[in-house]
This record gives structure tokens, sequence and C-alpha cells, in this order.
């Protein structure tokens, strides 16, 4: 993926966890703030080395799949997802806005 701050992924990564499945995303920005190293693995994005290097070591070593796996079922869920998705609306809200010099012209229709 391509980096961006929309949280491209976040849906996959809900449905991998909670399918007990090991995830490895590309470091896009945004979703490291859902869920940290200790729960996903990532690796930087336009890598795909990196990326094969990763999978690799998954299946190297089960027994780490398996307790990441774990983390990641506690720590990433969709009420953390909502939680995320609250606190960063309220800090929009929150922002102070410029004042439109000019009131936007009204619809004729």
């Amino acid at each position: 993926m391509h980096p961006n701050h929309h949280v491209s992924g976040v849906t996959v990564i809900l449905e991998a966890v909670a399918a007990g499945e090991p995830v490895v995303a590309t470091a896009t920005g945004g979703l490291e703030e859902y869920s940290g190293a200790g729960s996903i693995w990532y690796v930087p994005a336009h890598d795909p080395s990196a990326m094969r290097e990763q999978l690799a070591f998954l299946a190297r070593e089960p027994g780490v799949t398996t307790e990441q796996i774990r983390r990641a079922q506690k720590d990433v869920t969709a009420r953390a997802f909502a939680n995320q998705h609250v606190m960063l609306t309220r800090s929009l809200i929150n922002r102070p806005t410029e004042r439109i010099a000019e009131p936007l012209p009204h619809s004729c229709t």
C-alpha cells in the first residue's frame, strides 16, 4: 500500500485478527494508531523484500506467531477502532477553524 492518512486496511486487519490470523501490514500511516508493533508486524511501504522476510520469519517461528495473534486479539478490537474514531473526531471538532471572509453562495436549486 501507499503511505496515507485514512487508515487504509484497518477493516482487513480487524477481520484477520478476529479469524486468528497473523497480520503483516505495510506502515502506511494511521494503522499504527490502532495496533502497535507488539500486535501486528509492520514493514516499510514499497519494500517487497521486507514483506517476504517478515513472512518467512513467521513461518519459521510458529510460537512467536501464535503469541502475536493472542496479543492482537486483545489489542485490536472493533471497540478500540471505535474509540480511536471518537477521539479523532473530537480532536477535529475542537480544532479552531479559520473564518471565511465571504459567505459561500447559496444554491439556486
